[in-house]
């Protein structure tokens, strides 16, 4: 009898194990399924979040390419101008010396037109005095000085 209650006694425990097992089994299964679950879903939170992260990221590239780009036309824009200026600038100033190497030209030959209008008195008196010195005849016109320095 004591080997029946025995095996009754240990059928029992096993039983009691058992369903002890399978109840804790069960609370691990749960356990488990809940934090794949609360896993899973923070994933999908966090992938949510990275693809938010990279548009946000990706818009502002664009916005920066699109900044620098005009940013970029802006400065051309104002190079070519400030070119354009320079360079007329330079032909207004080309002019300007031309102007004033033909004034330089007509001043210069202005001078020497001078300068022989001055010798020409001096030409014909000294025309003038040689032939009154050769011919010792003093001419007494002023038509017959013309005369004698024009030959």
């Amino acid at each position: 009898m004591y080997n029946n209650m025995y095996v009754v006694f240990h059928r029992s425990h096993i039983k009691t194990l058992e369903e002890s097992f399978q109840r804790r089994e069960a609370r691990l299964q749960d356990e488990t399924e809940l934090l794949i679950t609360q896993h899973n879903e923070k994933l999908r939170m966090l992938d949510t979040e990275k693809s938010d992260i990279q548009t946000s990221n990706m818009r502002k590239i664009t916005m920066l390419e699109t900044s620098k780009e005009a940013e970029v036309e802006r400065l051309k824009e104002l190079h070519r101008k400030t070119i354009d200026v320079m360079r007329q600038e330079h032909e207004e100033e080309v002019a300007h010396l031309r102007k004033l190497k033909v004034l330089i030209s007509a001043f210069l030959v202005s001078l020497m037109e001078l300068a022989f209008l001055k010798s020409f008195p001096l030409s014909i008196c000294s025309s003038f005095l040689f032939h009154c010195f050769i011919s010792l005849k003093p001419p007494i016109t002023f038509l017959g000085i013309l005369r004698l320095s024009m030959k």
